[in-house]
């Protein structure tokens, strides 16, 4: 496996082996399938060895392949080298796609239905696939992608600190707002002299590049965040103001939270025993075990607030899809096949502790096994089975909108009503926008 660096903007990973008789100098003669993705294995060593596997095992089935990886950094990077990438004449031949971008994408024709494919092929067919992801990487019954990750955003607790502080640490014993603000209080800890907080109970995000943070807290409280055909926000509703008050009387009434800083580590913090209660997300377990093995920690998903009835949290799931344009689109198909395959999904499970949107990979020893290691994962399946939906729809603009909204109020500049007011007006104008 070899990694060349061509700049800042991404990295370059070539999987490939060297042909018979490579040092007498005879050409490769294997076809070149490329493959994008942001998930780069300069990041960390078990991301270095995942890609080696992945080369390794879909290289020995297909041996005809070169399979060469190409690495960018998720975000404007990867979205604007993908349009640039998919409007010449070598676009990549498969590619993982961001659910903000992936129904954009299809709409504008940029990628392949895989509809046909997916209902004939038993590996990959849509029943295979949790209920929550689907919504993703279809339209109108229209297959454009096959799910290979299924996330959720979660309610990160550092147990030692619970049971210090007299609190169960069981993952659902938080059962309600009220609760949720009485367990933060007892984990705040002040320092004696200043006052400040040298331990939060809980960190409200709300600095970061995304509103998504209010997702989980809507969902909760019965809420939504568009109507069902994701035509429309639904703002006016008392769920989604309930849950952006809650947020502040986190930081203001119950001050159980660090100030909102756009240089804040959050998961830093809990890594040093500074943090009781936070949202992560379901990936985070795998930093958290690997930068420290010590730690005690657990996860969970969102209590009921007063309009709420069940817990709940946010869903979504990345996928793998294909341009219209590809060269090669029967071995891109292949790979697709082969990277969102329980095979490959029991390979993340052991390299990386991610899960997957696999409903049979839950199924198999290696699961078992996955969680008698980490006992954290046991409650994954059931978060992500709660989740709601992420806006998806024209999310990048809605993003740019909303959270500047959002944020006014968590800094006190803007009441909660003026900001749901303004925020429907604008998401609504980008919803019916060409």
């Amino acid at each position: 496996m070899r990694v060349t660096d061509r700049g800042p903007a991404c990295f370059f990973l070539v999987l490939s082996l060297l042909a018979a008789g490579g040092c007498g100098g005879r050409a490769d003669s294997r076809v070149v399938l490329k493959v994008w993705d942001w998930w780069s294995p300069a990041s960390s060593p078990a991301l270095k060895q995942y890609f080696h596997e992945v080369e390794r095992a879909f290289e020995a089935d297909h041996p005809q392949v070169d399979l060469r990886y190409q690495f960018v950094p998720f975000g404007d990077t990867y979205s604007q080298k993908l349009m640039t990438g998919l409007s010449s004449s070598e676009p990549p031949d498969c590619f993982q796609t961001s659910i903000i971008w992936a129904r954009d994408l299809y709409e504008r024709g940029a990628l392949m239905s895989l509809t046909r494919r997916m209902a004939s092929d038993a590996e990959v067919s849509p029943d295979h696939f949790f209920e929550a992801v689907l919504p993703y990487c279809s339209r109108g019954g229209d297959f454009y992608g096959v799910p290979m990750a299924m996330d959720a955003n979660v309610l990160l607790y550092n147990v030692d600190l619970f049971e210090a502080a007299g609190l169960d640490a069981s993952p659902e014993s938080i059962r309600s707002w009220d609760e949720m603000a009485e367990a933060a209080r007892k984990l705040t800890r002040r320092d004696p002299e200043t006052g400040d907080i040298v331990q939060a109970g809980y960190l409200v995000d709300g600095a970061s590049a995304y509103f998504t943070g209010l997702l989980p807290w809507i969902y909760a409280n019965s809420g939504g965040f568009y109507n069902g055909d994701e035509t429309a926000p639904v703002f006016r509703q008392p769920a989604v103001r309930e849950a952006i008050e809650f947020m502040t009387d986190l930081l203001y009434t119950h001050e159980v939270s660090l100030p909102l800083t756009s240089n804040r580590q959050d998961l830093q913090l809990f890594i040093q025993g500074k943090v009781g209660m936070m949202m992560a997300g379901t990936w985070s377990g795998y930093m958290l075990t690997t930068a420290a093995r010590k730690l005690r920690f657990g996860m969970t998903s969102f209590p009921p607030g007063p309009s709420g009835v069940r817990r709940a949290t946010c869903t979504w799931g990345n996928m793998y899809v294909i341009p219209r344009n590809a060269r090669r689109p029967d071995l891109a198909w292949e790979f697709v096949r082969f990277y969102c395959g329980r095979e490959n999904a029991a390979r993340m499970l052991k390299i990386l502790s991610r899960n997957s949107p696999r409903k049979d990979l839950y199924e198999t020893g290696a699961w078992r096994e996955a969680v008698r290691q980490q006992p954290y994962l046991a409650e994954i399946p059931k978060i992500c089975a709660l989740g709601g939906r992420y806006p998806m729809a024209r999310f990048n603009e809605v993003n740019d909108a909303f959270r500047p909204l959002y944020q006014g109020v968590l800094l006190r500049s803007r009441s909660a009503e003026d900001a749901l007011r303004l925020g429907e007006a604008a998401v609504l104008e980008i919803l019916r926008s060409p």
